[in-house]
């Protein structure tokens, strides 16, 4: 499977975490879906399922960035960050290679309402 619905099925595992998925949050993944080529059926097959997909990775480092960035934005797109959007973001963090510091940072960040991207990427904040 391409990264592109990886990410997709990430974003809806993410929006459904805090147990109450909004309007906005599925606008915003279909938005995204479209810019990515990814088909109606293709993404009523992953809202449906989300975890019979298998998750790839981006391969570079910008995508991680990228998909990262992603992800948060979602998580914050309500204001404030569930505890366990916290957890799936901290591990899907990890897996992706990201420095615990510079995770608990932004995480931080973003609980305390100050959402910025510090340069997550390893090259930055040393």
């Amino acid at each position: 499977m391409n990264h592109f619905k990886s990410q997709i099925a990430r974003l809806v595992v993410l929006a459904k975490e805090d147990g109450n998925i909004d309007i906005e949050e599925v606008k915003w993944i279909y938005g995204m879906a479209a810019q990515w080529g990814l088909s109606s059926q293709e993404m009523n097959d992953i809202i449906s399922d989300p975890d019979a997909l298998s998750y790839d990775l981006p391969e570079n480092q910008d995508e991680k960035i990228a998909a990262f960035y992603q992800m948060m934005t979602l998580a914050m797109a309500d204001g404030d960050l569930d505890p366990d959007e916290e957890i799936l973001l901290r591990k899907t963090g990890k897996e992706m290679g990201f420095e615990s510091y510079k995770l608990i940072k932004v995480l931080d960040q973003a609980r305390e309402g100050n959402f910025k991207w510090p340069g997550i990427d390893n090259q930055s904040d040393k």
